[in-house]
Protein backbone atom coordinates (compact mmCIF):
# COMPACT_ATOMS: atom_id res chain seq x y z
CA UNK A 1 0.00 0.00 0.00
CA UNK A 2 2.87 2.41 0.62
CA UNK A 3 4.32 1.38 -2.41
CA UNK A 4 1.49 2.41 -4.57
CA UNK A 5 0.98 5.87 -2.69
CA UNK A 6 4.60 6.63 -3.53
CA UNK A 7 3.82 5.38 -6.87
CA UNK A 8 1.27 7.49 -7.38
CA UNK A 9 3.17 10.26 -6.16
CA UNK A 10 5.86 10.11 -8.10
CA UNK A 11 3.89 9.43 -11.34
CA UNK A 12 2.34 12.58 -11.28
CA UNK A 13 5.21 14.22 -11.04
CA UNK A 14 6.60 12.56 -13.85
CA UNK A 15 3.48 13.29 -15.37
CA UNK A 16 3.63 16.78 -15.36
CA UNK A 17 7.36 16.90 -16.23
CA UNK A 18 6.80 14.69 -19.55
CA UNK A 19 4.20 17.18 -20.51
CA UNK A 20 6.54 20.79 -19.78
CA UNK A 21 8.91 18.96 -21.89
CA UNK A 22 6.43 18.37 -25.00
CA UNK A 23 5.55 21.97 -24.41
CA UNK A 24 9.24 23.43 -24.34
CA UNK A 25 9.55 21.32 -27.66
CA UNK A 26 6.91 22.37 -29.39
CA UNK A 27 7.83 26.07 -27.91
CA UNK A 28 10.86 25.52 -30.44
CA UNK A 29 8.52 25.72 -33.39
CA UNK A 30 5.42 27.50 -32.50
CA UNK A 31 5.99 30.61 -30.18
CA UNK A 32 1.96 30.36 -29.46
CA UNK A 33 2.49 27.81 -26.92
CA UNK A 34 4.73 30.14 -25.17
CA UNK A 35 2.14 31.39 -22.48
CA UNK A 36 1.23 27.74 -21.59
CA UNK A 37 4.90 26.97 -21.19
CA UNK A 38 5.26 29.37 -18.86
CA UNK A 39 2.41 28.34 -16.45
CA UNK A 40 3.66 24.72 -17.14
CA UNK A 41 6.79 25.86 -15.65
CA UNK A 42 4.70 26.86 -12.45
CA UNK A 43 3.18 23.83 -11.93
CA UNK A 44 6.41 21.86 -12.50
CA UNK A 45 8.03 24.05 -9.66
CA UNK A 46 5.15 23.47 -7.31
CA UNK A 47 4.28 19.55 -8.44
CA UNK A 48 6.38 18.42 -5.21
CA UNK A 49 4.19 19.71 -3.05
CA UNK A 50 0.56 18.55 -4.84
CA UNK A 51 2.61 14.79 -5.17
CA UNK A 52 3.20 14.82 -1.62
CA UNK A 53 -0.19 15.70 -0.43
CA UNK A 54 -1.77 12.67 -2.87
CA UNK A 55 1.23 10.44 -1.46
CA UNK A 56 0.50 11.42 1.87
CA UNK A 57 -3.55 10.76 1.91
CA UNK A 58 -3.00 7.56 0.14
CA UNK A 59 0.00 5.89 2.68
CA UNK A 60 -1.27 4.24 5.57
CA UNK A 61 1.64 4.86 7.36
CA UNK A 62 4.53 7.44 7.51
CA UNK A 63 2.64 9.98 5.56
CA UNK A 64 4.72 12.89 5.94
CA UNK A 65 7.94 11.51 5.56
CA UNK A 66 6.76 9.44 2.41
CA UNK A 67 5.15 12.79 1.37
CA UNK A 68 8.65 14.66 1.68
CA UNK A 69 10.59 11.68 -1.14
CA UNK A 70 8.78 13.73 -3.67
CA UNK A 71 11.23 16.59 -3.74
CA UNK A 72 14.02 14.54 -4.85
CA UNK A 73 12.24 12.39 -7.24
CA UNK A 74 10.77 16.34 -8.67
CA UNK A 75 14.78 17.23 -8.48
CA UNK A 76 15.84 13.90 -10.28
CA UNK A 77 13.06 14.50 -13.19
CA UNK A 78 14.49 18.34 -13.89
CA UNK A 79 18.59 17.45 -14.29
CA UNK A 80 16.92 14.24 -16.24
CA UNK A 81 14.97 16.74 -18.60
CA UNK A 82 18.06 19.19 -18.73
CA UNK A 83 20.09 16.74 -20.03
CA UNK A 84 17.63 15.28 -22.48
CA UNK A 85 17.17 19.46 -23.73
CA UNK A 86 20.81 19.51 -23.45
CA UNK A 87 21.32 16.91 -25.67
CA UNK A 88 18.31 18.11 -28.62
CA UNK A 89 19.77 21.41 -28.38
CA UNK A 90 18.28 23.54 -26.08
CA UNK A 91 19.38 25.04 -22.86
CA UNK A 92 16.82 26.03 -20.03
CA UNK A 93 18.36 26.41 -17.02
CA UNK A 94 15.88 27.18 -13.72
CA UNK A 95 17.90 27.38 -11.07
CA UNK A 96 20.47 29.71 -12.16
CA UNK A 97 23.17 27.68 -12.35
CA UNK A 98 25.29 26.25 -15.45
CA UNK A 99 25.18 22.70 -14.26
CA UNK A 100 23.34 19.98 -13.12
CA UNK A 101 24.29 19.68 -9.98
CA UNK A 102 23.34 23.19 -8.73
CA UNK A 103 20.06 22.32 -10.59
CA UNK A 104 19.34 19.44 -8.29
CA UNK A 105 20.36 21.15 -5.28
CA UNK A 106 18.02 24.32 -6.27
CA UNK A 107 15.16 22.39 -7.52
CA UNK A 108 15.08 19.80 -4.01
CA UNK A 109 15.00 22.89 -1.71
CA UNK A 110 12.40 24.27 -3.30
CA UNK A 111 10.56 21.12 -3.93
CA UNK A 112 11.55 20.52 -0.02
CA UNK A 113 9.59 23.67 0.80
CA UNK A 114 6.22 22.89 -1.05
CA UNK A 115 6.38 19.29 -0.03
CA UNK A 116 6.68 19.98 3.74
CA UNK A 117 3.19 22.05 3.09
CA UNK A 118 1.57 19.56 0.57
CA UNK A 119 3.06 16.84 3.42
CA UNK A 120 1.75 18.16 6.42
CA UNK A 121 -1.69 18.97 5.19
CA UNK A 122 -1.90 15.46 3.54
CA UNK A 123 -0.75 13.68 6.71
CA UNK A 124 -3.58 15.66 8.64
CA UNK A 125 -6.56 15.02 6.46
CA UNK A 126 -5.35 11.51 5.71
CA UNK A 127 -5.02 10.62 9.46
CA UNK A 128 -8.50 12.15 10.27
CA UNK A 129 -9.58 9.94 7.42
CA UNK A 130 -8.28 7.02 8.91
CA UNK A 131 -9.39 7.83 12.71
CA UNK A 132 -12.86 8.19 11.04
CA UNK A 133 -12.95 4.92 9.24
CA UNK A 134 -11.81 3.35 12.88
CA UNK A 135 -15.17 4.66 14.73
CA UNK A 136 -17.13 3.76 11.86
CA UNK A 137 -15.65 -0.18 11.98
CA UNK A 138 -16.34 -0.07 15.52
CA UNK A 139 -19.80 1.91 15.99
CA UNK A 140 -21.26 -0.98 13.18
CA UNK A 141 -20.13 -3.76 15.07
CA UNK A 142 -23.25 -5.94 16.20
CA UNK A 143 -24.03 -5.55 19.95
CA UNK A 144 -23.85 -7.86 22.50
Amino acid sequence: MIAKAWIRGAGLVLAVYLAWFALLAMHVHTAWVSPMTTLMMLVTLNVPGLAALLTALRAPRYRFLLGLTMAPVAAACAVAMNVVLAATGLRVDLSGFYDNLGLFFATTGYGLFVAVLGSAAGAKVGAGNAAEKLDATVTTLPKG
